[in-house]
């Protein structure tokens, strides 16, 4: 068996389409969040909040987009994040 060696100049790599990895979280969620309550501060309570994520491609499945919403005791969050 023989083995040739490869030059940095023998070839150039396809670049990779990495659009797609991550459309298996495309959909609606149930999500369980947990948080500090008060942090920075050497706190150790900890406050539970469920609700739901929706993940939704954007720019034609260059990104997405998640919307969060939660309840929890101490209170309701909406959060928005785009992946790029």
């Amino acid at each position: 068996m023989a083995f040739k060696p490869i030059h940095a100049g023998d070839q150039t790599p396809a670049a990779r389409d990495a659009r797609h990895d991550f459309d298996f979280e495309i959909g609606e969620w149930k999500t369980h969040l947990s948080r500090l309550l008060h942090p920075l501060t050497g706190s150790t309570t900890w406050v539970d909040y469920d609700g739901t994520t929706s993940v939704r491609k954007v720019w034609n499945g260059r990104a997405n987009l998640v919307e969060l919403e939660v309840d929890g005791l101490a209170g309701h969050i909406e959060a928005l994040s785009l992946r790029l």
